[in-house]
């Protein structure tokens, strides 16, 4: 009851936005902003456990510190719950810290606080009855307050080092604080300066220079995108009939070449790799073939005593024999591969009458439902159930159907179900009968 009376009432606002928890490196940060008191979240002891509880795995804590102070028995238990954890503490004050604020920043075993802080105060604890008190209820808050006054003073002598004496002048009215003369007293252990930022007004962008801005290309990357070029020339190769074989040749000065040839024969714009890369531009001679490299693809071959060039046309003479030679290996081929442009027109056919099948299915299907439907709806009824023409609206009243006009219906209904069913008509009855 006694800890009720010395709470005071106020109206602090829960703000969300003013929780943080650090999650650069392993530090653990609390910002304790505003009135101390158990109403609050940012400056209460489940604000600090939360925030904490929040950050994980942690090597420190920094508390920053900006309040005016408030309910002492709050203030204690937030300075005992951080220095539970037994992690380094650092405690930051700016703006203010005043009365049970000062406990909580004492918890810090590194202690700063910034030189333009507005006000740095501690005095006795004060409590007041919330509402009219007997003479023993104000006994009874007067020695808490005495209480609290004796761990205040216990808590300032051991983080300041200054004598029972000096503490208790402090206490004994509002003792207001610079920056320096906290530092002094041995409440802070060092004051904290904002870095400076300056401004060169005459200085000028300069954009950075072309070779500083390029991106750097992951030497595997490369590897990859020169792989992929190789693909395509051997790909276009395979469509245009030839057959490309990655062959590994020797120079004449000992150097290892990869060339994509195409039927095993050396042509213009076929790929020259080294290591894995594009070859260095410049001449390469292969069993006496002088071949031309730029950009990494044959640019001219010279045999010694004829070149080509990549803007020339062939010029290939062909026997008779070797005429016949490539005739008869083109049949072998077609006869060993199959014509999948003629299996896709097969199979796309098979599908095409499939479908037409599987449609004529549902179309009989969808006759013989509606007509299992009307037969059910004669025989419940007695009458079939022939619908109204468009237009003509059904009347209320029933009329009698001639027994001519019903054995009509009746037949026209059986051609239907036999012609659904795929029967005759005699089929069809003879199935109903049996």
């Amino acid at each position: 009851m006694a800890q009720q009376l010395l709470r005071k009432r106020n109206t602090y606002n829960f703000d969300p936005s003013k929780i943080f928890t650090s999650e650069v490196g392993k530090t653990a940060s609390i910002f304790i902003d505003g009135e101390v008191n158990s109403y609050s979240y940012t400056a209460s002891i489940q604000g600090v456990r939360d925030t904490l509880n929040w950050s994980g795995q942690f090597d420190d804590i920094t508390v920053t510190i900006n309040s005016c102070g408030g309910d002492i028995a709050e203030g204690l238990g937030i300075y005992d719950l951080l220095r539970s954890y037994e992690k380094p503490i650092t405690t930051v004050v700016i703006g203010q810290c005043c009365s049970a604020a000062t406990i909580i920043f004492l918890a810090g075993s590194t202690r700063l606080i910034y030189e333009n802080v507005v006000a740095f105060m501690v005095h006795q604890a004060a409590g007041e009855p919330n509402g009219p008190a007997t003479a023993d209820q104000l006994r009874t808050i007067a020695d808490f307050v005495d209480s609290y006054n004796e761990r205040m003073t216990a808590i300032y002598i051991e983080h300041t080092g200054a004598s029972a004496e000096t503490v208790a002048e402090w206490l004994s009215k509002d003792s207001f604080m610079t920056a320096q003369e906290a530092l002094d007293n041995g409440f802070a252990t060092a004051i904290a300066k904002p870095v400076q930022a300056k401004y060169y007004a005459s200085r000028r962008y300069t954009p950075p220079s072309p070779s500083t801005n390029q991106p750097q290309i992951d030497p595997k990357m490369k590897i990859i995108t020169n792989q992929a070029k190789r693909l395509a020339t051997v790909v276009m190769a395979l469509l245009a009939g030839a057959k490309v074989v990655a062959k590994e040749v020797t120079t004449s000065t000992g150097e290892k070449l990869t060339i994509d040839m195409a039927d095993d024969t050396l042509a213009e714009e076929q790929t020259v790799t080294k290591d894995g890369e594009p070859a260095p531009d410049g001449k390469y001679t292969i069993d006496g073939v002088e071949i031309t490299v730029k950009g990494g693809k044959i640019e001219k071959i010279d045999t010694g005593g004829t070149s080509t060039d990549v803007n020339a046309e062939d010029e290939t003479t062909v026997t008779a024999e070797d005429d016949t030679t490539v005739t008869a290996e083109n049949e072998e081929e077609s006869e060993e591969e199959p014509d999948l442009a003629q299996q896709l027109a097969d199979e796309k056919a098979k599908t095409t009458a499939l479908e037409a099948k599987v449609t004529a299915l549902e179309r009989n299907q969808a006759t013989v439902t509606a007509q299992m439907k009307l037969l059910l709806g004669t025989k419940e009824s007695g009458e079939p159930k022939v619908p109204a023409p468009k237009g003509v609206k059904k009347k209320v009243t029933a009329v009698a159907v001639p027994d001519e006009d019903e054995q009509e219906r009746q037949d026209m209904l059986d051609e239907r179900a036999a012609k659904g069913l795929g029967m005759t008509l005699e089929e069809y009855r003879a199935s109903q009968e049996a």
